[in-house]
């Protein structure tokens, strides 16, 4: 479809106040794209961790949603001994996730997406590690910390979407969220079993969620930053933007303004 795809871009210029002739966009330039993109291949699971420097990527981003969705959804069953009732608990939980999403917004924009990350999750083991000091007589401080666990939580699970759809390349991007969020609901899925350990031993489900989430954040913090760096298109931009310990020459992804 080069003739309807051609008649879009030009339209598109056209927006952007650009003045595109034939010469800068002709249609033997998109043929040859349209040829070249039927001859390759479709890139499948196995490319995530087929380079290094991929390979690095996912595994710290399995681990990272995993974190992300362990201590989320751990935060969100834990609703016994907070002295209200199940509806009273889940608005007080989902309001807080309201000014938890502002707070990303401007984090990620001045702070930047590696440092929010693993600063949410940071809060979120701190909030759980705090709640175990907390006696259970007071209930108004109880309440309040696993609020404010609850409000990280969410905070980690927004920039987590973010932060792993600018890791990948364009043409693993869909897949590369995919698999880490299919780790991510995995995570999910054992948080209520951790949360019946309690009868093995009371803070065992809190320390659980809180270590993961500790974990995780530390995982954050060995990715590569991506604000206002430039999206990489294909697997060998990846490669090309790794660090001097994983690559030979040291060649970070181009900066570009917002």
């Amino acid at each position: 479809r080069v003739e309807e795809a051609h008649r879009y871009l030009l339209r598109c210029a056209r927006l952007n106040g650009q003045l595109v002739g034939e010469d800068g966009l002709s249609r033997e330039a998109l043929n040859k794209v349209a040829t070249r993109e039927r001859v390759v291949q479709r890139p499948s699971y196995l490319d995530l961790f087929r380079t290094r420097r991929l390979r690095y990527i996912s595994l710290c981003c399995m681990v990272m949603w995993f974190g992300v969705n362990f201590s989320y959804y751990g935060l969100s069953l834990d609703l016994s001994g907070l002295g209200l009732n199940v509806y009273q608990t889940q608005l007080l939980f989902g309001a807080v996730e309201v000014p938890s999403k502002l707070l990303v917004y401007l984090l990620v924009r001045h702070v930047g997406r590696r440092l929010t990350q693993a600063g949410m999750l940071l809060g979120t083991a701190l909030a759980l590690g705090i709640s175990l000091l907390v006696p259970s007589e007071m209930g108004a401080w109880s309440i309040a910390v696993a609020v404010i666990g609850k409000g990280f939580s969410e905070g980690a699970f927004t920039t987590a979407y973010l932060f792993t759809s600018e890791l990948y390349p364009t043409v693993l991007r869909q897949t590369g969220m995919g698999l880490t969020s299919l780790v991510g609901r995995l995570g999910g899925s054992l948080a209520p079993l951790a949360a019946l350990r309690d009868g093995v031993w009371l803070p065992l489900p809190k320390l659980a969620y809180g270590g993961i989430a500790l974990l995780a954040a530390c995982t954050a913090l060995l990715l590569p930053e991506t604000r206002q760096a430039q999206l990489p298109e294909t697997i060998q931009d990846v490669e090309r933007s790794a660090p001097s310990s994983l690559q030979e020459e040291e060649m970070p992804m181009k900066q570009v303004q917002d």
